[in-house]
Parts: structure tokens; C-alpha cells; sequence
């Protein structure tokens, strides 16, 4: 089982410089979500499953989150261009 450090709402904002950044976080957050949930189908223990379950929550309040608030990103991102 890998240990997984679900990147926060805050750390994937700090990433956003661009219209086009956007997109790439939203993509790189999803893809991160499916592959935890891949983990999750392979954990040998229920214990595990929980953790992992757990970690696949986390990561898609974050995936929410960025999707809710990625057009106020873009429009603070144009206000300052």
C-alpha cells in the first residue's frame, strides 16, 4: 500500500497562474482520485480499504472543490491581465 499525501485545495491553488493551469489541476486531480480508487480495489485488508477510503474522500472534496471555483479563478485571473 503507497502512502498517499492528498494535495490540498491551497496547494493546487498556489499552482494556478493561467487559464490553461486550471484545466491541467482539474485533470491532475482527477486522474489523482482514480488512481486511488485503483489502490483501493487492490488493498489486501478492510483496515486499508478504510485508510484508503478515506484518502478518496479527501481527495475528492479537493476535485470539488477546484470544479465549484475554477471559474472565480479565472476571473480573478483575467482581472489581473
Amino acid at each position: 500500500m503507497r502512502n498517499f499525501k492528498v494535495p490540498t485545495f491551497a496547494e493546487r491553488r498556489a499552482k494556478i497562474k493561467t487559464v490553461a493551469d486550471i484545466e491541467t489541476q482539474l485533470a491532475l486531480a482527477k486522474q489523482y482520485v482514480a488512481s486511488i480508487k485503483r489502490e483501493m480495489k487492490g488493498a489486501p485488508t478492510l483496515a486499508n480499504t478504510q485508510t484508503i477510503a478515506e484518502k478518496v474522500v479527501e481527495a475528492e472534496r479537493v476535485l470539488r472543490r477546484l470544479r465549484m471555483e475554477s471559474f472565480d479563478i479565472e476571473d480573478e485571473i483575467n482581472a489581473n491581465n
